[in-house]
């Protein structure tokens, strides 16, 4: 495994461990999250941006949400990682899938995240608040 898809599996662990300060450390200043959906998606620019992302993350699965990786590919600037998620929602609906990622790299940073997941399967279970 290349060190920039040990940089992305350090930053899924982060995630699972709720260190979201200490992964915020992985994104370049700049850095750029697109995120389909109406519920977290968005264009989240800066430090700010990706922090108020999380933010919207961690509001949606206030039950907590954890994250396994099943491939990391690596290529010299960038890393396609697939993972499956399970969490719990805000309004107590447990939901599970799959979600490919996109990380492209600026030197050791991430520069930009672009996240592909199913959409309408979490707007549906938000629906039953």
């Amino acid at each position: 495994m290349g060190e920039k898809a040990k940089l992305v599996e350090q930053g899924i662990k982060l995630f699972n461990e709720a260190k979201i300060n200490e992964l915020m450390d992985l994104y370049d200043s700049a850095a750029e999250v697109e995120s389909a959906g109406s519920i977290i998606g968005g264009n989240f620019r800066g430090k700010e941006g990706v922090a108020e992302w999380f933010k919207k993350i961690a509001s949606t699965y206030s039950g907590g949400i954890r994250l396994q990786v099943e491939n990391l590919y690596e290529a010299p600037d960038a890393v396609f990682a697939e993972w499956n998620f399970k969490g719990k929602l805000a309004n107590g609906q447990e939901l599970e899938g799959r979600t490919a990622n996109v990380f492209e790299f600026r030197g050791d940073k991430v520069a930009k995240h672009r996240l592909y997941t199913d959409t309408e399967s979490l707007a549906r279970a938000m629906e039953k608040m």
